[in-house]
């Protein structure tokens, strides 16, 4: 029954973030309806895994990396969640403006956090490792990709920009939880980059 239970918990998580992964997707990046209908999925997908999770909780007290894989999850679930959220307001601001130099500044942001959210997601679905030593890596790169399209004067790239740092912080939180489950407290201490945000 537990171990049901915990693979439900998986499976739903791994569904979470396949979702997150289609909205930060370049096809889905002007496509209004496919975004809103990600958004609700991403909604009701949070509020099953909060439940499960609550009910493994209770019914089973967990210990050790079983509660470490609860915490995860729990952890994980709003930050995904909002990664939905944050790439459907990018969505709203492009089909408002039809810019094409912020439809691209997306594109870049997408294509950046894309394979870090995915290590997260993977490490908490399917207990894949993270490359730990590549996090500074990617914590540059994004304050290079920032430094360089904000030196501009249009709000619709700022306010993509703005939705990506966004995206960047909640994609950092997932890996941290991500971290956490496999590696417990000492994962965390090893990357401390991922605990500022």
């Amino acid at each position: 029954m537990k171990s049901r239970l915990f693979r439900e918990i998986q499976n739903l998580f791994k569904e979470l973030g396949n979702t997150a992964m289609d909205a930060l997707c370049p096809e889905t990046i002007e496509d209004e309806v496919r975004t809103e209908e990600l958004l609700w999925k991403a909604a009701d997908l949070r509020e099953k895994l909060n439940d499960k999770t609550i009910e493994a909780l209770i019914r089973y007290q967990p210990l050790a990396r079983d509660m470490r894989f609860i915490r995860a999850v729990l952890g994980s679930t709003y930050d995904t969640y909002r990664v939905v959220r944050h790439a459907s307001r990018i969505n709203v601001i492009l089909n408002l403006s039809l810019n094409e130099k912020a439809k691209h500044v997306a594109c870049d942001v997408f294509n950046l956090i894309r394979p870090w959210l995915n290590h997260g997601i993977s490490a908490i679905g399917r207990d894949a490792r993270i490359p730990v030593d590549d996090l500074p890596f990617f914590e540059s790169s994004f304050e290079e990709l920032w430094e360089h399209f904000s030196k501009t004067d249009d709000p619709k790239i700022m306010a993509v920009l703005i939705h990506g740092e966004g995206i960047f912080n909640h994609t950092k939180h997932i890996l941290s939880s991500a971290l956490y489950y496999q590696l417990g407290r000492k994962g965390l201490e090893k990357s401390p980059i991922l605990l500022i945000t």
